[in-house]
């Protein structure tokens, strides 16, 4: 067998971790918005699990407002990412239409 020399080992280690860093930084931007907004919903649900705000009747937990708080884990990510426009669409729409971020935030809380 080859034995790799130190300086070589040193090297392929550090063209793994740039292909680790390069497949992280490949996201296209409606991914990279559908994980910023599966992140936000870590907080309020782990808050609202820990306070035990559990309603029997929605069958979902609750943040102080009342308002449902959805379990991260279950959000499907694929469904979400096909919801959010590109950026083309979502500037040609906002100017075409002047409730389109209102709808589009409708849309994505569902």
């Amino acid at each position: 067998m080859k034995q790799l020399s130190e300086g070589s080992l040193k090297e392929s280690k550090q063209a793994f971790v740039k292909s680790v860093l390069v497949a992280e930084v490949k996201w296209t931007r409606q991914e990279r918005i559908a994980r910023e907004r599966v992140n936000e919903l870590y907080d309020p649900f782990n808050e609202a699990k820990k306070a035990k705000r559990w309603d029997d009747e929605r069958e979902c937990f609750l943040e102080p407002q009342g308002n449902p708080v959805v379990d991260p884990k279950k959000v499907d990510f694929d469904a979400l990412v096909a919801v959010i426009p590109t950026a083309g669409e979502f500037y040609s729409m906002r100017k075409a239409e002047k409730d389109y971020e209102e709808n589009l935030e409708k849309c994505i809380k569902k």
